[in-house]
């Protein structure tokens, strides 16, 4: 990438293997099928419940987990690392008894230890979803991309437009100029109409109503989606239990642009967008901002501060970078244990207390490698 006045520019690195994503849990998973992990026992297909502990201590020795409708349990020697992410690592500690006292004692589990699990949940949070039109097609859409020319590049050769990231280029800038990088541009080359309606609409949670009142009347054009992503958000959500019922979901309150300071960040990217639309290279190719009003802003002229304001509040999308529930500092250590808990570990993106100016995968890499290095575990062949 490259970095002009104070932004970096750039298409986004990815983590792929034989043109597929590759991802940490993959590498594990390869490790441990080649024997590479000695000790290790990986056990697909289990609902993690609760950490067990010795008592009277405050000391981690196990975990509770279900698989195909029986319990069991597995000890552990050296200690319990929880890795299941900004929402599963706190229903773990929550239904462990560490969380909250007050919201413990309202689902009726018994306090271990009273502490701020499930609080400060971030996340990058975006908009713009079939903003930008075109009067020109592009050299690809949806159908070039699932034809089978496209699956057998695919599936004999790991080449073709299916081994595509989604997001083709990025732009990372500083909101208001001069402050640290806070907007950040995803270029995706579809709208979420290419499809009719067939896949993409039910994966971005569209309802009948915008559907209906805005995508559907794009049917047919051509348009790309060009994100502005919110890197820094103020808001601040939560994570709960439903109840002390391990299976139950857990209530996931993001509280999006709850401080009026984030959707005035979004509100700046879209109009960073219109700059970039009145370019010659956009402007080729008859690039234009979506005139349509969206369903529930009509009271709102078009272009207004009050309308955009009123968009992105109907038009808010999870960039499902979840981060904070479990926060160094609050909950966890600087070496990842949990507070006033022995032998127990976070080690996800939960342990962020701030989010990244960019996609956190790289960060959560780093953190992991950081917590092999705190404990002087080898990468590979440590038994536990």
């Amino acid at each position: 990438g490259q970095e002009i006045d104070g932004g970096s520019f750039g298409s986004p690195h990815v983590t792929q293997s034989n043109g597929m994503r590759f991802t940490m849990a993959k590498f594990y998973q390869k490790l441990t099928r080649e024997g590479k992990r000695e000790g290790h026992q990986l056990i697909l297909g289990a609902l993690v419940t609760r950490v067990t502990f010795e008592e009277p201590q405050m000391r981690a020795n196990g975990v509770e987990f279900i698989k195909s409708n029986q319990r069991y349990t597995a000890k552990a020697r050296k200690g319990v690392i929880l890795a299941a992410g900004a929402i599963g690592s706190p229903k773990i500690l929550l239904q462990s008894g560490i969380g909250p006292t007050e919201h413990l004692q309202d689902v009726g589990i018994p306090v271990r230890s009273n502490l701020p699990v499930g609080e400060n949940l971030m996340d990058h949070v975006t908009t713009g979803y079939n903003l930008v039109l075109l009067n020109e097609s592009l050299h690809m859409d949806i159908f070039d991309i699932l034809s089978p020319q496209s699956l057998y590049s695919y599936i004999f050769h790991a080449e073709g437009p299916l081994t595509m990231a989604g997001c083709e280029s990025t732009a990372i800038l500083p909101a208001p100029p001069g402050e640290l990088p806070n907007l950040q541009f995803m270029v995706l080359p579809v709208g979420v109409t290419q499809d009719y309606g067939a896949h993409l609409r039910a994966i971005t949670n569209i309802d009948d109503t915008a559907w209906r009142g805005y995508f559907e009347k794009m049917l047919g054009m051509s348009s790309v989606t060009i994100l502005p992503t919110l890197l820094h958000p103020k808001s601040r959500g939560f994570i709960q239990l439903r109840d002390s019922n391990p299976t139950s979901p857990p209530i996931i309150n993001p509280k999006y642009l709850s401080h009026p300071d984030d959707a005035q960040i979004l509100i700046q990217g879209i109009r960073t967008l219109q700059e970039l639309l009145s370019t010659e290279a956009m402007k080729k190719i008859g690039a234009e901002i979506n005139p349509l009003l969206f369903p529930g802003c009509e009271s709102h002229q078009w272009d207004t501060t009050a309308y955009w304001k009123c968009y992105v509040e109907h038009v808010t999308l999870s960039a499902f970078h979840t981060a904070g529930t479990c926060s160094m500092g609050s909950v966890v250590e600087k070496d990842f244990r949990v507070r006033n808990v022995e032998k127990l570990f976070v080690v996800d993106a939960s342990v962020m207390p701030t989010l990244p100016s960019a996609n956190p995968i790289a960060t959560i890499g780093m953190l992991a490698h950081r917590f092999l290095a705190i404990n002087g575990i080898s990468k590979y062949n440590e038994k536990n």
